[in-house]
């Protein structure tokens, strides 16, 4: 995937992946754009724009097709709300490669519903990253993970979370109400320190889109994501591109 100002362009095999976010020349617009170039990596997480795949555990929560557009403007994104009104909410899957012990960068697109945070983490660990995503900002880290947000576009408008951290082979996202203002002595159970309430079981939480799981050799000491990579039923490599 290649990114303007304002949203995310898919490319296909083979095609030169350009970003106004580099500082290689000037367009017409006076934004400075560059070609994207990245070894190679994988997408492990097999249904990346489908939550309601089975491939996805769901605790709490639903997952259907929302009506706004995802950041490559095509509607595909999706609508989290919540099935019960007590409890926690999350969004799980559990497959990454390489089993307890692994290191990896776990990356979403939120966008704010009703609800305006979000926790990425991986099970049995305490490396755990949370966010506000109305201002697509990092506001707590726990253990030796790293988080990075970043806008696609104006205020208001999607915003990628990353976390690189242990993670377990595991994929946890967390929406929230609310930031958890004693993270730190949180343990690695967050049902423990989760105590929001949803209002109700129609409005939407939050809009989810694009999840990416890649593994690491071994532990960064910042955030290691690369562009998005889609995936429709199984996890997909994208070769390493030649400069």
């Amino acid at each position: 995937a290649g990114v303007d100002s304002s949203r995310l362009n898919l490319v296909g095999e083979n095609w030169p992946r350009i970003s106004c976010r580099g500082r290689n020349f000037q367009d017409s617009a006076g934004r400075f754009c560059g070609a994207v170039i990245e070894g190679q990596r994988k997408n492990w997480v097999p249904d990346s724009e489908d939550f309601a795949a089975a491939s996805w555990g769901l605790y709490n929560v639903a997952s259907s097709p929302a009506s706004i557009n995802a950041p490559a403007d095509t509607v595909t994104a999706s609508e989290i709300t919540a099935t019960s009104t007590a409890d926690t909410w999350h969004i799980f899957w559990q497959g990454l490669g390489g089993g307890a012990g692994q290191h990896a960068t776990n990356s979403v697109y939120v966008k704010s519903g009703i609800w305006d945070y979000v926790m990425l983490r991986g099970n049995n660990s305490t490396d755990s990253v949370q966010f506000n995503v109305d201002d697509c900002s990092v506001t707590a880290e726990l253990g030796a993970a790293k988080g990075a947000a970043s806008r696609l576009g104006t205020a208001g408008s999607w915003c990628r979370v990353a976390l690189t951290g242990m993670v377990n082979a595991q994929y946890y996202i967390y929406v929230m109400e609310s930031e958890i203002a004693d993270i730190p002595v949180c343990n690695a159970d967050f049902n423990l320190c989760i105590s929001d309430a949803a209002p109700d079981t129609v409005s939407v939480l939050v809009y989810l889109w694009g999840a990416q799981s890649e593994v690491k050799n071994h532990a960064y000491s910042s955030v290691q994501v690369s562009s998005y990579i889609p995936t429709y039923g199984s996890a997909l490599t994208r070769a390493a591109e030649a400069p």
